[in-house]
């Protein structure tokens, strides 16, 4: 068996592989393997067994200092150990060393990738944006986003770009805002110099829940208690549109708010039992109108709406006679009660067919006069 110095010198010094080694000694090479193991001497991957006589593979420190810190190519460092650039990636590969992108590859000699904590700086604090950074470190932006990325540091989107000097409220500070102050988010953005889309991702950034526009109308509306929402709609068998009528919101708000005190909605069939239905007249019909619902009250609503249909647009000319004037909640003491009134000018084909689906038109006429003319219906009285 021959000497650990002897098989260090061939396999080491001499660079004899084992194939060389078996053919001197007239032993097989997995004897000469057996033996490498048996003295521990460091076995050679295919790839280091190609290298030249005399090439000695760096070690991980030298590697990272050549690669990491001198910023030399896996191209430069082959040239200089006498290997090609593919056996530097392997080593890398192999000692754990992270490799450059394409990008970073192009780095000017002596530019050295900024820390996670130096781009957080340079990014999050002072707000400058990848161009700027790229400029100042002296690469180019796409480097930059690569960085950002690698590092995990969010990007920020077009319109937070122009965030310059901005600073972003906290949550508590957007929920005072915008669920206590019920500022919108148009208001929020004015306050604090952005724009109200911005204000919309903070909101979901924060999962601050977003109004409906429905909603959004209401600033000085008091969302009533569970308690009363509950005699009204359960014991007084009142629909949304009525409730809604009254508190000075629509009806889709009520079925929302209804939702979220986890009451249950009544189908459309059960809306329309009883006295719900739109064939129950329970003697409304013999029952007179308010006083106040007289021939001038009803001219002023007609001239509110240009003495054309508020449904489908037909002038008073075109219906031949004049406009009727609805009762968009079916009330006739609506004038003399505390119920806000609410009226439109109708065609004689388009009030006949409020006879029918009550619910419907109650709904469509409430929503359109609160979102077209603000809840009005009809001209001042003018005295004189």
């Amino acid at each position: 068996m021959i000497a650990k110095e002897d098989l260090e010198r061939m396999y080491l010094g001499e660079w004899m592989n084992a194939y060389e080694i078996a053919e001197k000694l007239g032993v097989s090479r997995t004897t000469v393997t057996h033996w490498l193991k048996l003295y521990k001497i460091l076995i050679r991957t295919p790839s280091e067994s190609k290298l030249k006589k005399g090439v000695v593979k760096p070690t991980k420190e030298d590697l990272e200092r050549m690669y990491l810190k001198e910023n030399i190519s896996t191209y430069e460092i082959g040239e200089y150990i006498g290997v090609g650039g593919c056996a530097v990636g392997k080593w890398l590969k192999k000692y754990g060393i992270p490799i450059r992108t394409t990008s970073e590859s192009m780095l000017k000699k002596g530019v050295v990738k900024p820390t996670k904590e130096v781009l957080e700086r340079m990014y999050l604090e002072e707000w400058m944006n990848p161009k700027e950074i790229g400029d100042k470190i002296g690469v180019d932006k796409g480097s930059i986003r690569n960085w950002l990325i690698s590092y995990g540091i969010p990007m920020r989107g077009v319109s937070e770009a122009r965030l310059k000097g901005v600073v972003k409220p906290t949550k508590e500070v957007l929920e005072r805002m915008y669920l206590n102050q019920w500022m919108s988010t148009v208001e929020i953005g004015e306050k604090i110099g952005v724009g109200n889309p911005i204000v919309g991702i903070w909101l979901k950034e924060y999962e601050i829940p977003t109004r409906g526009i429905s909603e959004a109308r209401l600033k000085g509306v008091v969302k009533p208690t569970k308690e009363v929402l509950e005699r009204m709609y359960l014991e007084k068998n009142m629909s949304p549109i009525k409730i809604g009528a009254k508190l000075g919101v629509d009806g889709t708000t009520i079925r929302k708010w209804l939702q979220e005190y986890e009451f249950q909605i009544r189908s459309a069939s059960e809306a329309l039992l009883g006295e719900r239905s739109p064939k129950w007249m329970g003697g409304i019909s013999f029952e007179p109108y308010c006083p106040k619902f007289n021939k001038s009250f009803k001219g002023r609503v007609r001239e509110f709406f240009g003495r054309v249909c508020f449904n489908c647009g037909k002038s008073e000319k075109d219906n031949i006679k004049k406009l009727s004037v609805h009762h968009v909640n079916y009330e006739k003491m609506v004038c003399c009660n505390d119920v806000k009134p609410l009226f439109v000018s109708l065609c004689a084909s388009c009030h006949a067919k409020t006879n029918h689906n009550r619910e419907y038109w109650e709904e469509k006429f409430t929503n359109d006069l609160i979102e077209k003319h603000n809840g009005e219906c009809y001209l001042p009285l003018v005295i004189g």
